[in-house]
């Protein structure tokens, strides 16, 4: 299982250095990722191709965000990570901060599902886990 926690560090460095199709090597082909359900009109991405679809789309909207993961919990096949998230808006380049939690759901050494939260609880509810056992990363 300590294997997934590596994946998921690894893959938000990727994502961060804008390396791109490294981090989408990291997802199975039959992903789905799961748009954090307070956005208007949230959408699930399917695929490595709705995975970059879905970050071409968050792009227009935050430009060149980043996320730096600061809890991580292994839960069997999910690893839950609250993230401090930074980013500005595409248009106006004013500056946004927010504190999202993602749900990476593992099937082997890939990413097979992936949901967003803007709630902690919500969060937890997806992978079962009652109370915090979290490992402040960092």
């Amino acid at each position: 299982m300590a294997r997934q926690l590596d994946i998921v560090r690894a893959s938000f460095g990727d994502f961060n250095a804008r390396r791109h199709d490294a981090w989408i090597a990291y997802w199975a082909d039959d992903v789905v990722l799961h748009e954090l359900p307070e956005i208007p009109d949230h959408d699930l991405y399917v695929g490595p191709e709705g995975v970059r679809q879905w970050l071409e789309n968050m792009r227009t909207v935050l430009g060149d965000p980043r996320f730096e993961p600061r809890v991580l919990e292994e839960h069997g096949d999910y690893v839950l990570v609250g993230v401090e998230a930074r980013g500005a808006s595409a248009g106006a380049g004013v500056p946004l901060e927010w504190q999202p939690w993602i749900v990476f759901r593992f099937r082997g050494d890939q990413v097979a599902e992936c949901w967003g939260f803007l709630n902690e609880d919500q969060a937890r509810a997806q992978v079962g886990a009652a109370g915090s056992g979290a490992d402040p990363v960092g």
